[in-house]
């Protein structure tokens, strides 16, 4: 495992451009009306932009700050959930799952 820190890193310096990786399958999706308190710093707020249904996969697609993320949930959980495109939506990434690169 390596940790870097601005101060040892140039390009973790404020102001430069980075790129966010995850997998799909790591992103969590919670109901915007339950009161949701957790233990992930990666936590974001977006809109339910589309939903491709699969027979046992569906593929989420969230607007936030105008960018797209994807997420891979059940259909069970889809329907569990009863989500819709529209939807605001919290959606979380856990910290292990996050490669940050330039």
């Amino acid at each position: 495992i390596v940790f870097e820190s601005p101060q040892h890193s140039d390009h973790l310096k404020v102001g430069n451009e980075l790129f966010v990786l995850f997998k799909e399958f790591s992103v969590g999706i919670v109901k915007k009306e339950c009161k949701f308190e957790g233990s992930f710093n990666n936590t974001f707020t977006g809109i339910i932009k589309e939903i491709k249904r699969g027979k046992i996969l569906s593929e989420i697609t969230l607007l936030c700050s105008g960018v797209e993320i994807r997420a891979i949930i059940t259909l069970k959980s889809l329907i569990r959930l009863k989500l819709v495109e529209g939807d605001e939506v919290y959606f979380v990434i856990k910290s292990n799952e996050i490669a940050v690169s330039m």
